[in-house]
């Protein structure tokens, strides 16, 4: 019994590990991008395979317009030498020709609607992933940032220093940087600045 319990102790530990591990958003956000990408690259090859089976499709068609024309041709020239029975095989191929190619019209506007269809939908994930990506980069470099403000204050707290970034000047250092300029340009200490003398 002190073994199972001991066992189910563990296994509770380690899903409580996994949960908390699970909680950082820059692991999830990156699993997030890689089920994406995966994705992504499904669409991809759906999107070969529609435009190779159209293609294939357009060749087809413009076989069966070649086939077409040579049984036009066939049929006049067994009608100018009388030979009906010939004529009637060549009108009957010709006839389920035609039949064929207008499937393969239809086949071949269907998938122009699938392709259009699939090309949208990718463009649209694909912008997405953009989108999560360029936001993943932004909270692991805010997330970065925020760990380094935090050790370079946990730094200078170390080594008793001011954070000059939150520090407001003082007045002395304000008095004494405008006397410095007020030296520089020429003017004298007591003596008005230009906005006195334009006044």
């Amino acid at each position: 019994m002190s073994i199972l319990k001991r066992f189910t102790r563990m296994l509770r530990a380690d899903m409580h590990g996994l949960l908390d591990m699970l909680e950082d958003k820059s692991l999830l956000l990156k699993q997030c991008l890689r089920d994406m990408e995966e994705d992504l690259e499904g669409e991809r090859y759906l999107l070969a395979r529609l435009r190779m089976t159209k293609e294939q499709t357009d060749d087809q068609l413009e076989q069966k317009q070649t086939e077409l024309e040579n049984f036009e041709n066939g049929i006049e020239t067994a009608m100018e030498r009388g030979e009906d029975r010939l004529a009637r095989l060549l009108i009957r191929r010709r006839i389920s020709t035609e039949a064929h190619i207008q499937a393969l019209i239809r086949q071949n506007a269907a998938l122009v609607k699938e392709l259009d269809r699939a090309v949208e939908n990718h463009e649209r994930r694909r912008m997405r992933y953009e989108e999560i990506k360029l936001r993943t980069d932004e909270y692991s470099l805010k997330k970065e940032r925020t760990r380094i403000l935090k050790a370079t204050n946990a730094a200078q707290a170390l080594n008793g220093l001011e954070d000059p970034w939150n520090s407001a000047p003082t007045e002395a250092a304000v008095e004494l940087e405008l006397l410095r300029r007020k030296g520089a340009m020429g003017v004298q200490p007591g003596m008005p600045g230009r906005e006195a003398v334009h006044a």
